[in-house]
């Protein structure tokens, strides 16, 4: 109990002590400097203040705890973990100092952006709309639905605090870089390697975790796994070619001539249209070799015009795998027969592990590559999840928007994605991304039904392989009994997008998901398969030596598709049709006869079981075909004249004749040394006559500079030499009025130059300080010859951009001496036409220089105005150099030599006031530099200032200040301080709120405060007017009585309670009696009992005349002074 009422007590009478302390913190104040002076002062102030720091610090600790509940946590990014890390072996952390490349953040459009942006895509297929068919640019949709300025520049200012480096930035993402350790630190994960069945990756073993800032601004974090997607075709074998396709045996094999034939193509090229004026963009993950392509166009009719963009930022161009080269060899190779005049953009991406063929769909979507993009390539939907489609589903609605149609195989594993290269399913039902997507038609897979019936093949081939009659009935794609592995069409429902409301019609389910695929096409490698030519088998074989492979997969049925749309584009004079998918279900009854409803076959799976989805009885799953719509083919396969009639104006664009174009190189076999001169001759086979126009050369991407106008059909540009290894050199025919353009692509690899190497020599060998330095430069060579061309040094990491000219195979440059220390000098060669570049460097100790000093001094010591002034500096004996002078911080003259040790300067005659004159040593080659100075005054002659002061009236008890008007008269620059003399009243004083500083010719003013009665007990150093000393008349405060007893009785009592510690009834009586007698105490002293304070007299009534005098501080020779009158009533 005694402890809890003196725990009460203090709460209150710190409650009082609280409202009370400004009275507190005066007194003690007060207190301090009238008994103790201003050490006594600073206590008390520290005292008073001490009362206060609990209330301080509990307001400081609240508004701490309010900021920090009002700052939003930090957010995981939702979908941030592909699903496949947990199916897959971890194989521990990826190495800490790994580099990634070209990892991105994806901006997330608002609420307000997407539903303005399904408002739009509506609106483009509404025929009635006044934006049907008015399709965005790339600039237009950023600014429409990507992130502010602010925004881009939020999310770059994080990144670099992070210690990333940033690559590209726009308003739909910003592209960076970065070491493991900045990535697991940053995003507060950890990126593991992992092994899926026999494919290796890595990716982050968590969820990514993103800055409040940056909450609800990103949708997804790119590029930090090495998941690709996986090419959509099986190739079952190498065969060599004859001229017989449709052999005694039986067997049959499908060439594009085939095609033509079974989709009823041959009748929209009667009509003029062949695709010239087109392009489609074929998305890849590996560099192929042109040849191939030539090679399959010679043995089956192709005219390919190709063009090969590696994607920025992917790494170098080159073959990652034989199956993504063969699958690209296929996509270009079938797309580009179908619309023979158009032209094929292959966009691949390069080496780096982390990038695939879906940022080359995006590459070309924000680009606008082409208004036909087709992607052969797929990912299992539950592997990748949601992930994939906040990455990329965005960029799918730009292409929507920009009226770019994407096309994309449906997957060859049936509805299993999940199990592709297995021969049975274990995954359950699945299907691919992107043909998952509404933006996307995904395309399916057939196979041929033709039964007994031989009427469909002729018994030989016409001159491109060519041998089917008609149409031949089609059933769903199955290969499983077969095949090796799952072979069958894929389709399915959705998990991650929800049904789009165009999807609908007969057959269609009410599953509430995306359903695929959207139509089929012949895809089986068994019954019937595709010819076609890619890289050399492990034997060497292809078809540069008369073999062919044979595949299938609905990754031919994507890019003939591809090919069937750019033919509809153009004889609809389309600049692109956008998302087909709403017009093929609306034609799907409106005019059903372009489709040719499968009704047999279905895409099942053998399953294992007690799998998922595989239950009970269940050995296979899947779906059949059926009337209408099915899971397995979509709406069915086509007949492309028809669907091409069922798009409004059919017909109405006119024809263009084709083009095409070839290039040489010379050299052929360049080196990085050689100087390059392309040649490219364009034709038409349809019209000679029609070819003019112009060229673009483009290597690697980059324009060589202006188109080139044809000559005789012929166009040549040269370029200078390009360094060592795979570089894409592109020649572009942009066609003209009656012609489409095309081009051709060539992959140049250059060949190294022989290496050379870099030494370089120092003189001397070992240098001082002072000393400067020779450094020669030595380029040699095992080949023969002498080398040529540039050195550039880098002295100690900095570049002095000075490239010096070899002379016989060297270069010599003088660098200034250096400080002392260690030092290294980097020479980077240039290189020439004839050797490689080369780099070389030396390191070298530099001796410390000895010690200097500079004395400076003037003369006269004490010049005037009047007098010419002298500097004289005395350098350390035995330097040598010179010295330069400086006068108030400006260089006075050119340097002086020194002479024994000394140099002089004539200052001549300076302005009254302070100056410094500093004298600088240049040091030597034994001698470090030094400096010194020396500050003095120069009096003026002249009569130097006048002083002016107002006159001052005031109260008893008062204070009133007067202003002092300093003038220079003449050259007078200087500070005069100021006092007052003169018979005063008593209890008056005076302060001078600082001494004025005049220039020459110039004035300054000042003000000297007058205090009267109790007013000048509280101004610190005032001045007394009068006789008697304030202080004493002061007499003693009671707070100084009371409170001071009161707190020394409670110091007293701490002591005391500390030597009683261990005596708890004696601790707990003291503790009340230190409270009671300290609180007590102070609240006498704060409220007047005890001893009250004499006031101080007020100062008597009446005029006086006062004396302000001013001297010069420095010379104190110069003085003025004024009067002025002081009237207290």
């Amino acid at each position: 109990m005694v402890f809890v009422f003196a725990a009460m007590f203090l709460h209150s009478a710190l409650t009082l002590m609280f409202s009370i302390r400004s009275r507190v913190v005066a007194r003690l104040t007060r207190l301090g400097r009238m008994v103790f002076g201003a050490r006594a002062r600073r206590g008390a102030v520290a005292a008073a203040a001490a009362l206060l720091l609990p209330a301080a610090a509990g307001y400081a600790q609240a508004v701490a705890t309010n900021k920090a509940a009002a700052l939003p946590p930090a957010r995981t990014l939702t979908n941030s973990l592909v699903p496949a890390v947990g199916l897959s072996s971890d194989l521990g952390q990826m190495t800490s100092s790994a580099v990634l490349r070209h990892v991105e953040m994806y901006f997330a459009p608002t609420a307000a952006q997407k539903a303005a942006l399904a408002t739009l895509l509506e609106e483009q297929h509404d025929p009635s709309s006044p934006l049907y068919h008015h399709w965005l640019t790339p600039a237009e949709f950023r600014t429409r639905f990507g992130a502010s300025a602010a925004e881009v520049a939020t999310a770059e200012a994080w990144l670099r605090s992070q210690g990333f480096a940033i690559e590209q930035a726009d308003a739909e993402s910003v592209r960076f870089s970065g070491t493991v350790t900045q990535v697991d630190a940053a995003f507060e994960t950890e990126i593991h390697n992992y092994a899926l069945g026999s494919r290796k990756y890595f990716a982050n073993a968590t969820p990514v975790t993103l800055p409040a800032s940056l909450t609800g601004l990103v949708r997804a974090i790119g590029h930090l796994n090495s998941l690709r997607p996986v090419p959509l075709h099986r190739s079952s074998a190498m065969v060599q070619m004859s001229p017989n396709f449709t052999d005694t045996s039986g067997n049959h094999y499908t060439v594009p001539e085939d095609l033509k034939t079974i989709y009823d193509i041959h009748p929209i090229y009667n009509a003029g249209y062949t695709g010239a004026g087109q392009t489609i963009a074929v998305v890849g993950q590996s560099l192929v070799d042109p040849d191939d392509i030539a090679l399959f166009d010679s043995n089956f009719g192709g005219n390919h015009s190709l063009i090969m963009t590696l994607v920025p930022f992917t790494g170098d161009p080159a073959v990652t795998s034989a199956d993504d080269e063969g699958e690209s060899d296929l996509d270009i190779e079938y797309s580009g027969s179908i619309a023979p005049d158009a032209t094929v953009n292959f966009l691949f991406v390069g080496n780096d592990s982390n990038s695939s063929a879906f940022d080359a769909m995006q590459y070309a979507i924000q680009y606008d590559i082409a208004p036909i993009i087709s992607i052969s390539y797929g990912a299992c939907e539950p592997l990748y999840g949601q992930s994939e489609a906040d990455t990329y589903g965005f960029f799918m609605d730009e292409a929507a928007a920009q009226g770019q149609t994407l096309i994309a195989a449906s997957g060859d594993s049936g509805a299993t994605a999940c199990d592709r290269g297995n021969s049975i399913a274990a995954s359950g039902l699945a299907i691919q991304f992107p043909s998952d997507s509404p933006d996307v038609t995904g395309v399916g897979g057939t196979e041929f039904n033709e039964g007994t019936n031989t009427s469909y093949w002729n018994s030989s081939n016409d001159g491109t392989g060519g041998s089917v009659t008609s149409y031949i009935p089609e059933m769903v794609w199955n290969d499983d009994a077969v095949a090796p592995e799952l072979s069958a069409s894929g389709g399915g429902a959705s998990t991650v997008f929800s049904k789009p409301a165009w999807q609908a019609g007969t057959g269609v389910p009410s599953d509430g998901a995306r359903d695929v695929p959207d139509i089929a096409l012949d895809s089986s490698g068994e019954h019937d398969p595709y010819f076609y030519c890619g890289p050399p088998d492990s034997k060497g074989n292809n078809c540069a030596n008369g073999y062919v492979y044979e595949a299938g997969g609905t990754s031919f049925a994507a890019p003939i598709f591809a090919g069937i749309t750019a033919l509809i584009n153009q004889s609809t004079g389309s600049a692109g049709e956008g998302n087909i998918n709403p017009s093929l279900y609306q034609f799907a009854s409106s005019a059903p006869s372009a489709f040719h409803d499968i009704t047999v076959g279905n895409n099942d799976s053998p399953c294992a079981t007690g799998t998922t989805d595989c239950t009970g009885s269940t050995t296979e799953i899947g779906y059949s075909a059926t009337t209408g719509y099915d899971q397995a083919t979509g709406l069915g396969s086509i007949d492309a004249l028809l669907l091409a009639q069922a798009f409004p104006n059919y017909g109405s664009a006119t024809p263009l004749g084709g083009s095409s174009i070839t290039m040489t190189t010379s050299p052929s076999a360049p080196d990085a040394g050689s100087t390059l001169t392309f040649t490219a001759t364009v034709a038409s086979a349809s019209s000679p006559s029609a070819v003019s126009g112009n060229v673009q050369f483009l290597i690697d991407g980059v324009p060589t500079g202006g188109p080139v106008a044809l000559s005789n059909d012929v166009a040549t540009a040269t370029s200078t030499p390009l360094t060592a290894g795979n570089h894409l050199v592109v020649a572009q025919y942009a066609g003209n009025s009656t012609l489409g353009g095309s081009a051709t692509t060539a992959v140049l690899n250059v060949a190294a130059l022989p290496p050379s190497s870099t030494v370089i020599t120092i003189s001397p060998a070992m240098p001082t300080a002072g000393t400067p330095i020779t450094v020669t430069t030595m380029i040699s060579s095992a080949a023969a010859g002498t080398p040529t061309g540039t050195v550039d040094l880098t002295v100690d990491g900095n570049d002095t951009n000075n490239p010096v000219t070899l002379a016989n195979g060297a270069a010599t440059v003088t660098l200034p001496a250096m400080t002392p220390g260690a030092h290294t000098v980097s020479a980077q060669y240039s290189g020439d036409t004839g050797y490689a570049a080369s780099t070389g460097q030396v390191s070298f100790d530099v001796v410390s220089l000895s010690t200097s000093a500079a004395a400076v001094s003037v003369t006269p010591a004490s010049p005037t105005t009047t007098d010419s002034v002298t500097a004289t500096a005395a350098v350390t004996a035995g330097a040598t150099g010179s010295v330069q002078f400086l006068l108030d911080g400006t260089a006075a003259g050119s340097p002086v030599t020194l002479a024994n040790g000394t140099a002089q300067y004539a200052l001549g005659k300076l302005a009254a006031g302070s100056h410094t004159v500093t004298a600088q040593y240049s040091g030597d080659s034994s001698f470090a530099a030094a400096s010194g100075d020396q500050t003095f005054i120069v009096s003026s002659t002249a009569s130097a200032f006048t002083l002016t002061a107002g006159n001052v009236t005031m109260g008893t008890n008062d204070s009133a200040s007067s202003t002092v008007t300093v003038t220079s008269t003449s050259d007078y620059a200087g500070t005069v301080q100021l006092a007052v003399s003169g018979s005063g009243p008593s209890n008056a004083c005076y302060l001078v709120n600082g001494n004025p500083t005049v220039s020459p010719q110039g004035t300054a003013t000042t003000q000297i405060t007058f205090y009267t009665g109790g007013s000048c007990t509280t101004v610190p150093n005032a001045i007394s007017l009068g006789a008697t000393s304030i202080a004493a008349a002061q007499g003693s405060s009671g707070l100084e009585g009371t409170a001071g007893v009161a707190l020394a009785s409670a110091w007293g009592a701490g002591f005391l309670l500390f030597g009683l510690r261990r005596r708890r009834r004696v601790l707990a009586r003291l503790l009340v009696l230190l409270a009671v007698v300290s609180v007590f105490g102070l609240l006498n002293g704060c409220g007047g009992s005890g001893v009250k304070p004499t006031p101080p007299a007020a100062a008597a009534t009446g005029t006086y005349t006062l004396t302000v005098t001013g001297a010069d501080s420095a010379s104190r020779s110069n003085t003025a002074s004024t009067t002025m009158k002081l009237t207290i009533q």
